[in-house]
């Protein structure tokens, strides 16, 4: 099982409570799906993605041209969003790995961190 949540929990932003919360009982169902599933040999883990260039993403305000998602995306450390095709990997990697139970893995899409803050990546 491969689970999803985002990037925010590690850089909360105001006025997401709610949203980060359930992004918070994604990665703790994750953790304890994990435990109990593993004598059975089932997996579960999961995915913090970062700012993926979707059309979720160009629904927006101010984000729906290329040129506002390139300049939106030069702030991230690999200087653009994520790809749709990019984010999807994370997930087919954890699924085609036997060896994997248990963790969030966070995807290096995100903004940088604050400073003296170390990045989450």
């Amino acid at each position: 099982m491969t689970l999803s949540s985002g990037v925010l929990l590690a850089r909360p932003v105001p006025g997401l409570s709610v949203t980060l919360a359930a992004g918070g009982a994604v990665e703790a169902l994750t953790r304890v799906l994990a435990v109990e599933l593993a004598p059975a040999r089932q997996r579960v883990n999961a995915v913090r993605y970062g700012a993926i260039d979707t059309a979720l993403m160009r629904s927006l305000p101010g984000m729906e041209t290329d040129e506002a998602i390139s300049a939106a995306g030069a702030s991230v450390p690999l200087g653009r969003f994520g790809t749709a095709e990019e984010a999807a990997a994370a997930a087919l990697f954890l699924m085609s790995t036997p060896y994997v139970t248990g963790p969030s893995v966070p995807r290096s899409m995100t903004a940088p961190a604050a400073a003296g803050r170390s990045p989450e990546y």
